[in-house]
């Protein structure tokens, strides 16, 4: 079960609108997964499209 199934969308969306560097928009992704119930082997990977 992915994050967005257990993590408020709102909280995803704020921690990607807030974060360019996608790194810690990572880190604090898995950190919201794991605090609402995530496996013990969360994985996050990110990509930036576009000329942004």
């Amino acid at each position: 079960m992915g994050c967005g199934a257990r993590c408020p969308k709102g909280r995803i969306a704020g921690i990607l609108r807030s974060h360019r560097d996608l790194s810690p928009a990572a880190s604090l992704l898995v950190d919201l997964a794991n605090e609402h119930g995530g496996p013990d082997n969360v994985t996050c990977v990110l990509a930036r499209l576009g000329g942004g």
